[in-house]
């Protein structure tokens, strides 16, 4: 008696392609996320220079200042940046970029 031979191919599950709306959607959502990340990257690029600074003058406010001021108008992309001491009725312009 011959034994029937039964066919054991696996069956590989085949992808669907996404509709066009959900690629685009997919697409939007992976632009977003890497415009986050750089941004992420930068602030913290920004805030370790800042640290940096503090760490090797501990006492003096000044670099401090310049630094943040500096990253400051880097993270909104500015071309530049000031910080403002209120004194009294005044403002005094401590630091820019």
């Amino acid at each position: 008696m011959k034994s029937k031979s039964k066919n054991t191919k696996k069956l590989i599950p085949r992808k669907r392609a996404l509709p066009l709306q959900k690629k685009d959607e997919s697409s939007d959502e992976l632009s977003q996320l890497r415009r986050e990340l750089a941004e992420g990257q930068l602030r913290e690029n920004a805030v370790t220079e800042i640290l940096g600074v503090i760490a090797s003058s501990p006492i003096q406010l000044q670099p401090v200042l310049d630094v943040v001021a500096e990253n400051a108008a880097k993270i909104c992309e500015a071309t530049d940046a000031s910080i403002l001491r209120v004194e009294g009725e005044t403002l005094r312009l401590v630091a820019s970029y």
